[in-house]
């Protein structure tokens, strides 16, 4: 009897480990592109597949045999109910709410890269923030996941037709903006952030002239916690003047690492051990390439993005 019961926990645990392995990284790019956050996308894999029911025999009865639309079904909703929670935060959060950008490690496997979302750009996941809760998930399924607005119709509880104007209208409100996909390619980007550390280093403000483009837009993220400028900068002259400042300010002496941060290329400037900001660029072309920067000081955000950067094999800046 006892050995029976035995047999049947492993046999259960077996099942969450297989369900686990195949459906983890789908789930997690659904809530990371719906939150915005790596740390709050993991919790929701979490919770969503140690909420599922034990397996039951295949049958018209056996809620889970159709798995991945049930656990998509189980990370939208529960991501729907925590951008709904934390609307009114975002409204009182102090100056611009910058996404935690996906920090690339070595050991993910190619297959997880791919549905973790690494070719979604950082600048994209930024637009999105213009989007209400039901928006956003519409408009993640169908453009960034591929859904048909069947599934979707399924996973956020409308019909087919509120859907498609749900994303007609989500579309509408991001206009034509940041691409889903980087342009540049990683090479090309890691020249270019190089180019951007050492310029901004060593104060050539020649050369970071030549990298900003004339309507660049820089975004700061202090949250309220640290010293940042609380709205977007616009335009080359008003970027230079707070790069600058930053230069002599409290990023004077940071040490630059390259980090690999969803489909880009990105910097991590540290102050000795400490995680002092994180910087994600959004380059258009080849003449005025930066389009857009954003710039995490938040050291709340930092904290959740240190531990991911420490156990990832960074190109260290040894200019």
């Amino acid at each position: 009897m006892g050995n029976g019961g035995g047999q049947e926990e492993t046999k259960k645990a077996g099942q969450w480990e297989e369900r686990y392995r195949k459906y983890r990284s789908a789930v997690f790019a659904i809530a990371y592109r719906m939150l915005g956050s790596a740390a709050d996308a993991e919790d929701v894999v979490q919770d969503v597949f140690l909420s599922v029911p034990d397996a039951r025999p295949e049958g018209a009865d056996d809620p889970i045999r159709h798995e991945k639309a049930y656990l998509s079904r189980m990370a939208v909703n529960r991501c729907l109910n925590l951008l709904n929670s934390s609307a009114r935060k975002r409204e009182t959060y102090v100056g611009p709410w910058l996404p935690e950008p996906l920090v690339r490690s070595e050991d993910d496997l190619p297959e997880e890269a791919a549905e973790r979302g690494e070719a979604v750009s950082y600048a994209f996941m930024v637009m999105l923030e213009k989007l209400g809760p039901l928006e956003r998930a519409v408009f993640v399924l169908r453009e960034t996941l591929g859904y048909d607005y069947e599934a979707i119709a399924g996973l956020v509880g409308k019909s087919e037709a509120n859907c498609r104007q749900i994303y007609s209208r989500a579309k509408r409100k991001l206009g034509d903006g940041a691409p889903v996909r980087e342009p540049l390619g990683l090479e090309k980007q890691r020249s270019l952030a190089r180019r951007f550390a050492e310029s901004f280093r060593e104060g050539r403000t020649q050369e970071l002239v030549r990298l900003l483009a004339s309507d660049a837009v820089l975004m700061t993220d202090g949250g309220g916690k640290v010293r940042a400028a609380i709205n977007p900068i616009y335009g080359r002259d008003r970027g230079l003047a707070l790069l600058a400042a930053m230069a002599k300010g409290s990023m004077k002496g940071a040490r630059f690492e390259e980090v690999a941060f969803g489909g880009g290329i990105g910097l991590a400037a540290w102050q000795g051990d400490r995680l002092h900001a994180v910087i994600s660029f959004d380059w258009s072309g080849e003449d005025e390439p930066l389009r857009n920067l954003f710039t995490i000081f938040n050291p709340d955000k930092l904290a959740r993005i240190r531990p991911r950067l420490a156990g990832e094999e960074v190109v260290k800046d040894r200019t």
